[in-house]
């Protein structure tokens, strides 16, 4: 009777230990895959997720969008290898000047996304000049910018996108290493 109660107990504390060890990595695993690999910042998916979120909740957000200026030739004439320091050199330093509260992520390639919650136009221009002066001032290269604002009511993510690709296109329009704000989606 001993041996049995004793033999029971090992199984059942094997297996909450088992169980214990197999959350843990559940929870690895689910933050492994919210994060790029390289850049160590939210993935393209993870920031689709906050976008939807932010949107759902109807309350006032901004989003810059930006790339690398002159990524391609980087990568052409110094290797990917190269690049990929580049990528991880400005995903560290943004990374290191925004609140706590903003989502970043890479979007693709040499593209980001900065969300940033409660901020309005005038202090996402604020945030996005920041963020393109510490790149351009520690880096051996810079930032295209565009940015948009969000104040509520009935849109999608694509909007959102389109709208902040029109200030893009615009800084680049410009001569690269430029902000421009794309608009305002106020559907309230």
């Amino acid at each position: 009777m001993i041996s049995i109660i004793f033999i029971v107990s090992i199984i059942f504390i094997f297996l909450i230990n088992y169980i214990i060890y197999l959350k843990s990595n559940i929870t690895i695993l689910q933050h492994d895959g919210q994060i790029d690999f390289l850049t160590k910042v939210l993935n393209k998916m993870t920031i689709y997720d906050k976008l939807e979120t932010m949107i759902k909740s109807n309350k006032t957000f901004s989003l810059v969008i930006f790339d690398i200026d002159n990524f391609k030739q980087i990568n052409d004439k110094f290797g990917h290898v190269a690049g990929d320091e580049i990528l991880k050199e400005i995903s560290t330093l943004i990374q290191a000047n925004i609140r706590g509260t903003d989502y970043f992520g890479r979007f693709g390639g040499d593209e980001f996304i900065l969300i940033c919650p409660r901020t309005y136009e005038s202090e996402i221009s604020i945030v996005a000049e920041k963020i393109r002066t510490i790149v351009a001032n520690n880096t051996t290269t810079t930032l295209s910018i565009g940015g948009m604002t969000y104040k509520g009511g009935s849109t999608n993510i694509c909007n959102v996108l389109e709208i902040a690709d029109k200030g893009l296109y615009k800084s680049k329009a410009k001569g690269k290493n430029y902000y421009s704000f794309g608009g305002i989606i106020n559907n309230v």
